[in-house]
This record gives structure tokens, C-alpha cells and sequence, in this order.
């Protein structure tokens, strides 16, 4: 992850996380709402990465199927 990306990447702050949790009224105290804060930031995190990854992974597969049509196309001019 770039620094850019890490700085558009912002936690929820305390107040609107502990506003959200007690939302229905759960009590949880502030230990346990920056728990779970940080363990879903650290959630957002990896599912970030892996959607990179398969953006990544799918910009490779599309790079391949355009070398092989090229590689085609480059067979059927010769053999004609």
C-alpha cells in the first residue's frame, strides 16, 4: 500500500464508533470499542489488499489473453 493510499485510508474516530456501537443500546467500554475499532480497520485492511491483488491478477490475465491473440493473429498473416 502506498503512503497515498494509507492516507485516504482514515479510522473511524472514537466518538462516531462508540456512537455507532451504542446505537442499539450495547454498553462496551472504551477498551473493548477500540478493539473492535482497530480489529475492523485491520479487517478493511486485508480485504483492500486482496482486492488489489486481484486487480493485479486480472490486469496479468488480460496482458496474457492480448499476447496470445497477438501471437494468433501473427500466425494467420503468415500462413496465408
Amino acid at each position: 500500500m502506498t503512503d497515498k493510499e494509507k492516507k485516504l485510508i482514515d479510522k473511524i474516530s472514537f466518538k462516531k464508533c462508540k456512537e455507532v456501537l451504542s446505537s442499539r443500546g450495547e454498553n462496551y467500554s472504551d477498551e473493548e470499542i477500540i478493539e473492535i475499532r482497530n480489529y475492523l480497520f485491520e479487517l478493511a485492511q486485508i480485504d483492500y489488499e486482496v482486492f488489489v491483488f486481484n486487480q493485479n491478477k486480472e490486469e496479468v490475465r488480460e496482458k496474457e489473453f492480448e499476447k496470445i491473440e497477438n501471437e494468433e493473429s501473427i500466425n494467420y498473416k503468415n500462413a496465408a
